[in-house]
């Protein structure tokens, strides 16, 4: 459900009639999200989610980085933030992620800052990280 300018709307009533049936885009996108997406994340050691924008500077909000960054967050892995210098990250965004690198990507030196970047993070979540790892490890075994 959602609740919107104080009106709850019912998901599934919103989805065209193929989707409520389970065979749509949008069912497709889902378990597609479900069964590699998450696992994916999953097994990851941060996330790395790169945001789009136009030519003045709004941020390109697209279904497939709310569901990385979502997942992400579920199941709480690093995330790191990009972003070209022209995109306006929302404040909101910003507190949800470890890290945010404004960078250019085609600046010289762009990846050496973008390496900075996820190996700060990850010593600064390996704690969590390797938690995270021993836990897969303990589960898999037992499977």
């Amino acid at each position: 459900m959602l609740w919107i300018c104080g009106k709850v709307y019912e998901v599934n009533a919103m989805l065209p009639n193929e989707d409520r049936a389970g065979d749509g885009a949008v069912n497709a996108f889902f378990r597609e999200a479900t069964e590699r997406l998450v696992p994916m994340v999953e097994a990851s050691a941060l996330v790395c989610a790169v945001v789009s924008g136009d030519a003045e500077g709004a941020m390109n909000v697209d279904a497939k980085l709310a569901v990385e960054v979502g997942v992400a967050l579920l199941v709480g892995k690093p995330i790191v933030l990009v972003a070209h210098p022209r995109i306006k990250i929302p404040p909101r965004l910003r507190e949800a992620v470890d890290r945010v690198v404004i960078v250019d990507p085609d600046s010289e030196g762009a990846m050496d800052v973008l390496q900075a970047a996820f190996e700060d993070v990850v010593a600064k979540n390996f704690d969590r990280i390797a938690a995270q790892a021993a836990v897969r490890k303990a589960a898999a075994e037992l499977n």
